[in-house]
């Protein structure tokens, strides 16, 4: 496959007859900085609601039966 652009590398290493080229993203301002943290956030946020929602079903199943036998309340 050929390269159509010239890439830019942020460092290049040469290790023996090895070279490394590492890349790195370009600049992000503040604003796009805050909003990327703000999807991580939302993400971990929904992750850990998900997590509770599934410990609070489990306590229920736990709760409404004993040893495979359901439990009714009156």
């Amino acid at each position: 496959m050929e390269q159509t652009k010239t890439q830019k590398y942020a460092a290049t290493y040469k290790f023996g007859n090895t070279t490394v080229n590492i890349v790195a993203p370009p600049p992000k301002t503040p604003e796009e900085i805050e909003r990327i943290l703000k999807e991580y956030h939302q993400a971990g946020w929904e992750c850990w609601q998900s997590i509770l929602e599934e410990e609070k079903e489990n306590i229920t199943e736990e709760t409404t039966h004993v040893r495979g036998i359901p439990i009714i309340r009156l």
